[in-house]
């Protein structure tokens, strides 16, 4: 193949992620709890997966964007009660970020939600798409991922 024909095709690749991403998350944040954007529910799924406190920092590292950024995200997660932010007992400087009781259970009813809003599409192109692409997908986050 020539690096014309590579290049094309891998453009044509993220930018049908891209498409995707998109169009998926309108759909999601139709079902997200009142006042809940993506934004919100991917910290949250991140603070849930990881299972302890995070820095903002290392969330600010973790979404690849700018700790002001972050920080204001981090606000409006707190002051919707889905997570505290607490002084590090360690470090007076350093703050901690921890998924509420609330967080994990607004998180958890999100998740809920969002099933039925992808059944249609499920049925049309089948659970093989998605079975058969999904470690490649994977195999792509991770490699970007290290190599940022």
């Amino acid at each position: 193949m020539k690096k014309d024909e590579t290049d094309n095709q891998v453009f044509e690749y993220f930018r049908a992620i891209h498409i995707i991403q998109q169009l998926s998350k309108e759909k999601v944040e139709s079902v997200l709890p009142k006042s809940m954007l993506m934004s919100h529910f991917n910290v949250l799924a991140h603070l849930s997966r990881h299972n302890d406190t995070q820095t903002p920092a290392m969330l600010a590292s973790a979404f690849q964007v700018t700790r002001p950024s972050m920080s204001n995200t981090l606000s409006k997660l707190e002051n919707m009660k889905y997570i505290k932010i607490l002084s590090d007992p360690h470090d007076g400087r350093s703050k901690k970020v921890q998924l509420t009781a609330f967080g994990e259970k607004s998180f958890q009813l999100a998740i809920q939600n969002i099933g039925p809003v992808f059944e249609s599409m499920i049925k049309e192109v089948g659970m093989t798409v998605f079975e058969n692409s999904l470690p490649d997908l994977k195999k792509i986050s991770m490699y970007l991922d290290s190599n940022r």
